[in-house]
């Protein structure tokens, strides 16, 4: 499942030189999207995969599942809007009907292959 991970509270402290470091001195981001487990516990386990990626300890953070065509914040289908060619994605401009929740929804571009006409 994809989860984006916000809110994240860094562990930034280097005993060694007793000092507390800035998340961004330490390449840390403030909010990070991912792929992880399906059966990953994300109250108990999503601090701890948050770690895993980055190499820090994580005192806290907020998370939110994210499904296709599904709303974050409330699981309501959305409503797409204009799409557009960025790279090597595709963006749809989505809102939700219910909690009007306004974003984007990303789709990878990637080369399957070639077929002979």
């Amino acid at each position: 499942m994809i989860v984006r991970f916000f809110d994240i509270q860094w562990d930034t402290s280097d005993e060694e030189i007793e000092k507390l470091r800035t998340p961004e001195e330490c390449g840390l981001p403030s909010e990070a999207t991912f792929n992880v487990d399906d059966d990953l516990d994300l109250e108990d386990e999503g601090a701890d995969a948050l770690s895993d990626r980055y190499g820090f300890c994580v005192l806290g953070c907020s998370y939110e599942v994210q499904t296709q065509g599904k709303c974050p914040k409330c699981g309501a289908d959305f409503e797409y809007g204009c799409g557009e060619l960025q790279d090597d994605a595709y963006y749809y401009s989505v809102k939700c009907p219910k909690c009007h929740w306004t974003g984007k929804e990303e789709y990878s571009l990637v080369f399957d292959g070639q077929t002979k006409d």
